[in-house]
């Protein structure tokens, strides 16, 4: 007797791909078909977006089509084992970091300036605080420094800095969105914890305790 399908249309599954990196990405089964004796596909219609621009005209319908997604069964997984395998993602990369600033932070890596110096030279290897923040540790590579003005307040000198990731040269950061690898690992730290915490939390109320 052919095997029936794991999952039944309008049914919400989740993508196994996006568990694995930590994101809960749920989609609604459209329908499903059998390409072959215990291997079922899947599809999930993706609903209509607005246009990238306003449309003039009469238009019955102003939204785009979006094609629909197809998986295979191995693809998808139902919310506990979705939230299972973030939370063992977030805890190993709690405990990666737990290790990193045990090992390379034990003082701080701030570098030494006076007054008006700037806090960064050519060749150094910076941080950025926005991704530290949300848990990424994204690094770069300073290769100019340039003038930007003056604080009002302080009458400090501000510095602008371009990194070797960001040719444009038009994109330049302050030295308040760069930060050394300790500070990074630090806010990513404090991040990954509270994913963690977010994750397990939800999966206790949807899923009941961890066995």
């Amino acid at each position: 007797m052919p095997a029936a399908p794991l999952f039944r249309r309008d049914e919400v599954v989740y993508l196994k791909s996006s568990a694995s990196i930590g994101k809960l990405e749920a989609y609604k089964i459209s329908s499903m078909k059998q390409v072959q004796n215990g291997r079922w596909l899947y599809r999930i219609d993706i609903s209509k977006k607005p246009p990238d621009q306003g449309l003039i005209g009469d238009s019955f319908d102003s939204r785009i089509s979006e094609s629909p997604l197809f998986y295979v069964e191995a693809e998808l997984i139902t919310a506990c084992e979705a939230l299972d395998i973030i939370c063992t993602q977030f805890r190993s990369k709690v405990e990666r970091l737990e290790a990193q600033v045990a090992s390379r932070c034990s003082e701080s890596d701030a570098p030494i300036v006076g007054p008006n110096e700037p806090r960064w030279s050519i060749g150094d290897s910076i941080y950025f605080d926005a991704s530290a923040r949300i848990g990424f540790m994204h690094h770069d590579c300073v290769v100019s420094i340039f003038e930007i003005g003056i604080q009002p307040k302080t009458r400090q000198i501000r510095y602008g800095y371009k990194v070797r990731g960001v040719p444009s040269p038009n994109v330049f950061f302050r030295e308040d969105e760069l930060i050394t690898y300790c500070e990074a690992a630090s806010f990513a730290l404090e991040a990954c914890n509270r994913d963690l915490d977010a994750a397990e939390s939800k999966r206790t109320s949807l899923c009941g305790p961890s066995i």
